[in-house]
């Protein structure tokens, strides 16, 4: 071995370090923890898939699955589109297009649970806003609550994530389209392709793997959602709107079943990891 992968190997070694003691052994405590029964004050009881099969009995542990699956479809397109659409508008590289991006980035810097005060002020039955407004011009008589239904809770969070992270996926589209060589589109138009079969034929095509990366980030995230719930519905109303991570929150630190909270993390985790690897696959398909 060398002297330079010598001092290599030294400078990762730090990073190395950081990764097995804050990554791997707790993912591989998670494994071990799933198959226990824990316990604060007794021996742990090994039980093999006991923890997996009461798992999959729960009706609020597959409640909790419907209710983040619900929401993954609802938020993936709004995030997706609107910054697709930002990307399109704010691609060429002018000042006040710049100024417009950092506008646009600049709620992805706010914490989810500063941004979801922000909002459940604004959306407030009592004290808000948006209600002040539509009493005011006439639209509606009485102040309209935006969290006593499910899909009316779901779209309330939606928008407010939304607004906070499609910033982030717009300049991932934008450096997506930054790629794309201008020699392309000049030859197509010397060969008189119109916009639109431009929009089709280059654009989209050449944008694939960025559109894929940008699809994993936001549906990773909306299936993660934990804060916007916790903090603007609390799983309200009847545990229609409590995401998976709130559930294993809950039956982890409030019912202290920590076999059964790892079982979830972990069936959790591999849904997600199988959730990447198809769209990774999707995304290469007819590449070529």
């Amino acid at each position: 071995m060398d002297t330079n992968m010598r001092k290599g190997l030294l400078y990762l070694t730090p990073v190395a370090l950081l990764i097995v003691i804050f990554f791997i052994v707790p993912v591989i405590s998670m494994f071990h923890l799933s198959f226990l029964e824990w316990s604060p004050t007794k021996a742990n009881t090994f039980v093999f898939f006991e923890n997996y099969i009461d798992l999959f009995h729960d009706s609020h542990f597959l409640q909790s699955f419907g209710n983040t699956l619900l929401y993954t479809v609802i938020v993936t397109p709004i995030i997706f589109f609107m910054a697709f659409f930002f990307a399109l508008v704010l691609r060429k590289n002018t000042g006040s297009n710049v100024v417009y991006r950092v506008i646009f980035f600049i709620p992805f810097t706010i914490s989810f649970v500063a941004a979801s005060y922000v909002w459940l002020w604004l959306l407030s039955d009592t004290y808000g806003i948006l209600n002040y407004v539509l009493l005011k011009v006439g639209i509606v008589e009485k102040p309209f609550n935006f969290f006593n239904e499910q899909f009316r809770a779901m779209m309330a969070v939606s928008m407010m994530i939304g607004w906070k992270t499609q910033g982030f996926s717009m300049l991932l589209l934008l450096s997506g389209m930054a790629g794309i060589p201008n020699e392309v589109y000049e030859s197509a138009a010397i060969d008189g392709a119109g916009r639109v079969r431009v929009f089709f034929r280059i654009t989209l095509p050449l944008l694939r793997p960025t559109i894929v990366l940008a699809l994993i980030l936001s549906l990773a995230g909306s299936f993660r959602a934990f804060d916007q719930f916790y903090v603007m519905t609390h799983g309200n109303p009847l545990n229609r709107t409590m995401t998976l991570l709130m559930y294993i929150n809950r039956v982890g630190f409030e019912y202290f079943e920590v076999g059964k909270s790892a079982a979830a993390s972990v069936a959790f985790s591999l849904f997600l990891l199988g959730l990447s690897v198809l769209q990774l696959k999707a995304g290469r398909y007819g590449r070529d």
